[in-house]
């Protein structure tokens, strides 16, 4: 269409734009005021006009001038987009803006930027004025515009002002958050948002920003102190994630390429942990249970068996004029004689102010004692009603004053008449008594009316033996004796009584009946006046004295044992509507009054299975009614007083706590330690010109590594872990500066205790480990020296480093000095071994360092500790090594495996060292001496022992050290120090082959796997003979179990093709001792493993002389036939026909090899031994029937015949 046509269409369309203008402002002024504004539909005729009257403005430009000029545009913005208070009039407002903004047809949208945003900016920079909990669709509004402002050109100098104006009134902004609940602050969310976009402006235009961004980051996010002396409340920080977030986000973009700024916030944030303790003593944090519960009020930590006080504590914290009485206690911390009363003003005033979840109510526990003088024993549980006689006698019997003590009477207490009044005289008989809870019988009684009716209509005394003296007649006459009331409290505690003695029994039960009571009761017909006023009929001078129910506390379980609860109504909450908490230890939360007769009557739950009715095991125990009128009191405004007042010094160590609180939990956030994270990769990233020489990243380096060790580490599976990790390692290996600042704190033995010792958690001890190497590895490649390779003596001037100066020292070192926290607990084994295992890996240096700072004296001691004597344990500090290292399943594999590479480069055949230091001074050396405390214990024998290796013993009886101890046994033989045989050799020797002695046979494995190490590395002929005649004499003996791991010794040991050793001689000397028990075992697979090695070193492939190998075959088939008939019935195994196939075909190798005249002889003990065979078979398959007839012929059960002599079941 013609621009021209379109403009008339247009005029024709609203021919009038003043008017419809006028009417819409007029109908929108209308609609949002009083009587309009209360209708039903108002909402959707509001956002119905303003979506006309700005769409109307893409359509006819005299509209938007219309509204433009004069006051409408700024009433329609200050009106419906600040001061409505409905979002979704909100909401419209601020889509109409940023509608006008970004899609103006007919308008510039620079035209719709500035006459807009001097109105919003001119609104935000009246902060006071702002709703932080409905200013979100303002700032979005004003974002959006300020965004296309910035677009269009914004000069220099506007960005500073708005940078400077901003940041000011950010930095002086109240926080208005809740702890505990999630609303959140607009305002600071907003101009938060606002400056971020700012600050990217002014990067892009390379404007120099100043740090005073730097001060209100503090202030909003870790304010100095939560406690504000100029308005005398605290000053909160910004508590929520969304809040906090934003922040987070404008701190780095303000130090993007500012290493000032950079500066001041990375040791800023690096003051905010503790310097001599930790930020949080957790292991298993969970943050999400610091914060007090969304009702705003704090609950108590059971402390075992608490829940009892808990309940009833609850109950007098929530009467506010009780509450009230005992924070005005003129008692202090420092008086002994008033300990009780100060801990509960002190407990009350933190449950008052405190931002905590939970509070533990440990000093009132510990001040309190009980009737007889004893400290309350909080793992034991007791009842409700006789800890509330016993506080309440407490705390009265330390009241400063007679006046405090008789104020504090008269909160829970009243006066009671026990009356006896003649039936047949005038006379009635009075005394006073007072009172603190009304004992309610519940026993036959359904209602709380029923029971107090009861209560004061006594009992009937008459008869002979049940008259009353009458003091006035002095004779015998019937009269009633009754408890009435007399003065009744203000408030007030029903008692019920359902725990009942059973004198049959002798035991406690619990009555579970069901039992009502009201929300209001009147107390007036219970009264003395009430009922002699009645009974001489009488006018009452009141007709009413009604009381509501403020308070149930619940017992669940049974007289044995349960727990305690409480359900309270708030006081302050309105009257129509009130409010009701449950108080269940640490949880608070919302209850719901309607609930009542359900959660607290009693009585029976539901039907079971078999139709009974069960009972509920949760009723109420105590009722809390309060005075109507003292009620109604506790909503009237009051200025005097209007909260409870608390001492000055408790109150600022509340507000501290409340401080160190919300500190934590900030920080224990992810958005947190992502922030810190993109702070160190901000400083990785920083240019090399910007860096100041004195702090080239260190300080941003140590932020990074104490949230690591004090956030991380706490925190199971947390997200933020990984990124933070790798930002550390990049910017540690950066420079040399960070580089040694890492080096620093990883080898901290305190930091190596926390991260790998303490921790938990898996995966923290790896990612430390994994930090530790890759750093080690970077500095090893491009700084040797400083790490610490060889070169580097000290006595050599011309080296520019001690060797106690390198990094490897120093990480070895911290590693040693943790040790001892290993006797903790198995957890963390796996992963410190495996760091220590996997440096020795890298080459002499590293293992030269573990050796010079004690870590193979450590292991040889943790190792033997059993045998140590019990003062060398006390010495060392080693004494719970000894229960743990008796555990079952010890972690061994990584220990052996350490032992071993130490000690591949030591020799104890050198002479003794006197210390590590005397040591190290020899590295140069080949092998380096043991010194003299560990050779001792290398050499150690167990107590009332033969002289074996106790290291060796202890190590081989674990799973998974047999490959580092085979290894090991090599080295000590193989070392070119070595003798063919000494006294060490001899006890290691004794000590293998008193292992292969074992039942069951398979546990002697790993001792013959370090025999046959022995036997390849030893230089004693007569060693690996003695070994081969010992096992060979073994064998014989192993039952049902170890075949494999025996035949497979003589296997490894045939292929050690060693010149002069004659190993495979002496294997074929012993053949008739190792060979007959193998080829004929129960498992096929052993018996022809066995028969096809037999066959290759006998008759397929003989490489011995053939005199040893005719000797051989001679000795073979003589001891097959003796052990077969002799032997063989002892072992008492399953026999079959296949059993005895690989010895018959050894036997028939063996005939070949006999001389012509002896054939005939052998033919015939072959045959001999065929039919001995046959029989003891069939005995076997007839015993087996025989046994199947015991169980019924069709038994599923099977039987066991090992147990059975075929021969002897036979003859019988």
């Amino acid at each position: 269409m013609d621009p021209a046509n379109k403009q008339s269409s247009d005029d024709d369309i609203l021919p009038h734009p003043e008017s419809f203008v006028d009417c819409l402002l007029l109908l929108l002024r209308r609609l949002s005021q009083p009587p309009y504004s209360g209708l039903a539909d108002v909402d959707s005729c509001i956002t119905s006009a303003l979506f006309v009257l700005f769409r109307a403005c893409h359509i006819n430009p005299q509209i938007w001038q219309q509204i433009s000029k004069g006051p409408n545009l700024r009433e329609l913005v200050q009106r419906f987009l600040v001061e409505d208070l409905r979002p979704v009039i909100r909401q419209c407002m601020s889509e109409a803006i940023c509608t006008l903004c970004t899609e103006p047809p007919r308008i510039s949208s620079g035209e719709f930027i500035h006459s807009f945003w001097p109105i919003l900016s001119d609104i935000i920079s009246n902060v006071q004025r702002l709703d932080p909990r409905s200013s979100h669709h303002l700032f979005h509004a004003a974002i959006t515009v300020f965004e296309f402002l910035g677009v269009s050109g914004l000069q220099p100098t506007d960005l500073q002002i708005f940078y400077r104006d901003w940041s000011l009134q950010l930095r002086n902004h109240m926080v208005n958050e809740i702890v505990g609940q999630s609303t959140e602050d607009d305002v600071i969310i907003g101009f938060t948002r606002l400056l971020n976009r700012c600050i990217v402006l002014m990067h892009n235009q390379g404007i120099a920003m100043s740090s005073q961004l730097v001060d209100t980051w503090k202030s909003l996010l870790f304010p100095d102190c939560t406690f504000a002396p100029s308005t005398g409340s605290e000053r909160i920080p910004c508590l929520h994630d969304v809040s906090r977030a934003e922040l987070y986000k404008l701190t780095l973009e303000l130090v993007e390429n500012h290493q000032e700024c950079l500066n001041q916030i990375a040791k800023f944030n690096s003051r905010l942990f503790p310097n001599d303790e930790t930020l949080c003593d957790e292991h298993w944090v969970d943050r999400d249970r610091w914060l007090r519960a969304p009702t705003g009020l704090v609950g108590l930590q059971n402390l075992s068996n608490t829940c009892y006080l808990n309940s009833l504590l609850t109950q007098l914290f929530m009467n506010r004029s009780f509450l009230g009485f005992v924070l005005r206690l003129p008692v202090a911390h420092n008086d002994q004689m008033r300990r009780s009363s100060y801990c509960l003003k002190a407990l009350f005033a933190r449950m008052q102010y405190s931002f905590s979840k939970a509070l533990e109510p440990r000093d009132l526990v510990e001040s309190l004692r009980d009737f007889a003088g004893e400290p309350i024993d909080p793992h034991v549980q007791m009842d409700v009603d006789e800890f509330f006689n016993l506080l309440f006698d407490r705390l009265e019997s330390e009241m400063p004053s007679t006046e405090h003590k008789s104020t504090f009477r008269s909160y829970y207490g009243g006066h009671l008449v026990q009356q006896v009044k003649s039936n047949e005289c005038p006379h009635i008989s009075e005394r006073t008594e007072p009172f603190s809870a009304i004992q309610c019988d519940i026993k036959g009684k359904h209602t709380l009316q029923e029971s107090l009716k009861a209560y004061v209509e006594g009992e009937i005394m008459e008869g002979v033996d049940n008259k009353y003296r009458c003091t006035t007649c002095d004779k015998l006459v019937d009269a009633v004796k009754r408890t009435c009331l007399k003065d009744i409290p203000d408030h007030l505690i029903c008692h019920l009584k359902r725990f009942d003695f059973d004198l049959q029994t002798m035991h406690r039960s619990k009555i579970n009946d069901r039992f009502e009571f009201p929300t209001k009761l009147d107390m007036r017909p219970y009264t003395i006046d009430h009922l002699s006023s009645m009974e001489s009929n009488a006018r009452c001078q009141s007709d009413h004295d009604v009381f509501e129910l403020v308070g149930v506390l619940v017992h669940t379980g049974t007289a044995e044992s349960g727990h305690y609860y409480s359900y309270i109504r708030d006081r302050l909450s309105p009257v129509e509507n009130p409010i009701w908490l449950e108080y269940n230890d640490s949880e608070v939360s919302l209850f719901d009054p309607s609930t009542i007769p359900e959660n607290c009557f009693g009585g029976g739950d539901n039907v079971s299975a078999t139709g009974y009715v069960l009972s509920k095991s949760f009723s109420a125990y105590m009722l809390f009614y309060q005075r109507s009128s003292s009620l109604q009191k506790s909503h009237i405004p009051s200025d005097l007083d209007p909260e409870p007042p608390v001492p000055a010094d408790l109150r600022r160590e509340i507000l501290k706590e409340n401080e160190q609180l919300i500190k934590r939990y900030s920080m224990f956030s992810n958005d947190y330690v992502v922030f810190v994270s993109k702070l160190v990769q901000a400083q990785f990233r920083m240019p090399a010109h910007t860096i100041d020489n004195n702090s080239s990243g260190e300080d941003a380096l140590r932020l990074g590594l104490r949230a690591f060790e004090q956030i991380c580490s706490r925190i199971k599976d947390f997200p933020p872990c990984d990124e933070l990790v790798s930002s550390i390692l990049d910017l540690a290996s950066r420079d040399e500066k960070c580089l040694k600042a890492f080096f620093q704190w990883a080898s901290d033995s305190n930091v190596i205790t926390t991260l790998i010792i303490d921790n938990p958690f898996q995966e923290i001890r790896r990612l430390f480990i994994r930090m530790l190497i890759n750093a080690m590895d970077h500095l090893r490649r491009t700084n040797w020296l400083l790490y610490g390779i060889s070169g580097t003596l000290d006595d050599d001037s011309d080296k520019p480093l001690l060797r106690k100066q390198t990094i490897l020292y120093h990480v070895c070192r911290g590693f040693a000095e943790a040790w001892n926290g290993l006797q903790n607990s198995f957890k963390p084994w796996n992963d410190y071994f495996g760091f220590l295992i996997e440096i020795c890996t890298w080459g002499e240096d590293e293992k030269d360092y573990m050796l010079k700072t004690g870590i193979l004296k450590k292991l040889l001691e943790m190792i033997v500790v059993d045998s140590l004597p019990t003062t060398r344990r006390s010495d060392s500090k080693i004494e719970n090594f000894v229960r743990l290292m008796n555990k079952p399943r010890v972690p061994l594999a990584r220990p052996a495996e350490l032992l071993s590479l130490l000690m591949s480069r030591c020799s104890p055949y050198v002479r003794t060292s006197n210390s590590e230091e005397a040591r190290d001074k020899l590295r140069q050396d080949v092998r380096l001496p043991l010194t003299k405390y560990e050779e001792y214990c290398f050499r150690m024998t167990p107590p009332r022992s033969a002289p074996v290796l106790a290291v060796f013993l202890k190590l081989l009886e674990t799973t998974g050290t047999v490959g580092s101890m085979e290894r090991l046994t090599m080295h000590l033989l193989a070392d070119e120090t070595a003798p063919a045989e000494d006294e060490l050799l001899e006890m290691l020797k004794n000590t293998l082959l008193g292992g292969i002695s074992v039942e069951p046979a398979v546990h002697a494995a790993p001792y013959l796997r370090c025999l046959q190490g022995f036997v390849a590395a030893t230089k004693s002929q007569s060693y690996a003979t003695d070994i081969i005649c010992k096992v060979s004499e073994e064998i014989p003996t192993i039952g049902m179990t170890g075949g494999v791991e025996h035949l497979q010794f003589f296997q490894y040991l045939w292929t050690l093709d060693q010149p002069g050793r004659k190993v495979r001689t002496h294997i074929l000397q012993y053949i008739y001792q190792w060979a007959p028990a193998l080829v004929v075992y129960h498992d096929g697979n052993v018996r022809d493993a066995a028969e096809d090695f037999i066959c290759d070193v006998l008759f397929d492939h003989p490489q011995l002389p053939m005199e040893i190998i005719h000797q051989a075959k001679f000795d073979l088939a003589n001891a097959l036939f003796q052990f077969i008939r002799t032997k063989l019935p002892q072992n008492r195994q399953p026999l079959d026909e296949n059993t005895f196939t690989p010895a018959m075909a050894l036997l028939e190798k063996c005939r070949e090899a006999v001389d012509k005249d002896e054939e005939e002889q052998f033919c015939s003990r072959i045959e001999e031994l065929k039919s001995y065979i046959d029989r003891i078979v069939l005995e076997e398959e007839e015993d087996i029937d025989a046994v199947s007839d015991d169980w019924g012929g069709g038994s599923e059960f099977g039987s066991d015949t090992r147990d059975v002599n075929p021969t002897e079941e036979f003859r019988c």
